[in-house]
């Protein structure tokens, strides 16, 4: 089997959310631009149709005869595999996330504040407030079991709505997805590794990506499918250990497979490449990434994107003439790391605690970091873009599909620090990364 795609299609925007029936008699993607595409399995275009707003749930029968989207415009829709609309129900709000059952008779969707399953021709039978939106759905055999995500809580419902149990994660989820008879949970979130859970929601295992983790998928040996932000896909054993995997070329934000895996989708950027995951590779797989070797937490940096400034400052060592700094309860290892003397007037001691933090993957701390960075030293350019990167970033965990809100967050310390050098290139790069992002985002 060959690593090479078997195609790569390109998309009016950036992809939300992709659907591939068991058969494999299609691809779907819906993108940020509110575009329906179907393609035909070997890549080629069958129909397209503007929705009119970003489409982030998508979901197809087994047979690829019905597609059904749900998109920021708050209406749930079926079409044929042809593209005849069926039916439309305006649901009165943002619909994130969606999924269809085995057997095609149920439907699950997450919405801004509620999970709520509909049967087959769009009539709602339950909905469970949440009070937050659910990013990512799931749905057993016969809707027997429902699982739904967002921010840190996990919730497994019952065929009737009824909660069966209720989790809080350590940190935000993306996506969920369970196997056919309910008995196996998928979690991906911000904490970059792949959870496995049993149907009582005991862990299983966990694999640890290189960035977060953005799409799962159950896959029928008992094994997954996992995008992540580190730009690779990965198939994991039943056990939690990868067997292959795929670099499409960027940042993954969806996924989708045929039984088999003869066809596999992967969305990234504004393209969706496909792939043949049926037989196993030969080539050389990657190391799984230890805490001691990965990449930041959240796969930030890479691919052009943003990321702190750390020229200049070079390990710390001890220092005389400080304060003390002990550990914290709660607190990071930089706090460990910087558990001898420092000089707290320094801004490059901020801006080391902030680095560290980092590449922690601690967003929160580093920017609190930072932003006290600015306050010892405000001429110091590197405090100021580094505390845009952080608002940035941290702007996008809240609301990922607001890119003007996050920019929006960013700007004002990012020009503070152009002011105070007008040629330092991490600023100027920054904005200008932003610039095309906007343009992007615009088009």
């Amino acid at each position: 089997m060959t690593a090479h795609p078997l195609f790569r299609l390109v998309l009016p925007g950036p992809v939300l959310c992709l659907a591939v029936p068991a058969d494999g008699s299609l691809v779907a993607a819906g993108d940020r631009e509110g575009n329906l595409t179907v393609a035909g399995p070997d890549g080629a275009l069958r129909w397209q149709k503007q929705l009119g707003e970003g489409i982030h749930g998508l979901t197809v029968s087994r047979d690829g005869s019905r597609l059904v989207v749900g998109s920021k415009d708050c209406r749930l829709r079926m079409f044929s595999g042809d593209g005849e609309l069926e039916w439309e129900q305006l649901l009165g709000k943002s619909i994130w996330s969606l999924a269809m059952d085995p057997s095609g008779n149920h439907l699950v969707a997450g919405t801004g504040d509620s999970v709520a399953l509909f049967t087959d021709g769009g009539i709602m039978v339950w909905e469970h407030e949440t009070s937050r939106a659910m990013v990512g759905v799931g749905i057993a055999h016969s809707a027997t079991k429902v699982v739904a995500c967002g921010d840190e809580l996990l919730f497994c419902l019952g065929k009737d709505g009824g909660l069966q149990w209720q989790q809080r994660r350590d940190d935000s989820l993306w996506d969920a997805a369970i196997s056919a008879d309910g008995e196996r949970v998928l979690l991906g979130g911000w904490d970059r590794s792949v959870h496995c859970l049993d149907g009582s929601g005991a862990d299983r295992w966990n694999h640890l990506t290189g960035g977060y983790v953005r799409s799962v998928a159950v896959l029928d040996d008992g094994g997954a499918l996992a995008g992540s932000h580190d730009g690779q896909l990965y198939r994991l054993s039943a056990e939690g250990e990868l067997q292959d995997s795929r670099r499409p070329g960027g940042e993954i934000t969806a996924i989708g497979a045929a039984e088999g895996l003869a066809l596999v989708a992967v969305g990234t950027g504004s393209e969706v490449v496909a792939y043949a995951l049926d037989t196993p590779t030969t080539a050389a797989l990657p190391q799984q990434a230890t805490e001691s070797n990965a990449e930041p937490m959240f796969g930030f940096g890479m691919f052009g994107t943003p990321a702190p400034d750390t020229s200049g400052l070079e390990p710390a060592t001890s220092m005389s003439g400080g304060a003390t700094s002990t550990p914290r309860a709660g607190e990071g290892g930089e706090f460990r790391e910087f558990a001898h003397e420092v000089v707290q007037g320094d801004v490059r001691n901020y801006l080391r605690l902030g680095n560290i933090a980092w590449k922690e993957g601690r967003l929160a701390r580093a920017l609190e970091h930072y932003q006290r960075a600015t306050e010892v030293e405000p001429a110091e350019p590197r405090a100021w873009h580094n505390l845009a990167v952080c608002r940035y970033y941290l702007a996008l965990k809240s609301n990922p599909d607001d890119v003007d809100g996050a920019v929006t967050q960013a700007f004002e310390p990012l020009r503070t620090a152009n002011r105070s050098d007008t040629q330092y290139e991490p600023a100027l790069n920054t904005l200008e990364y932003f610039a095309q992002l906007l343009e992007l985002d615009s088009d």
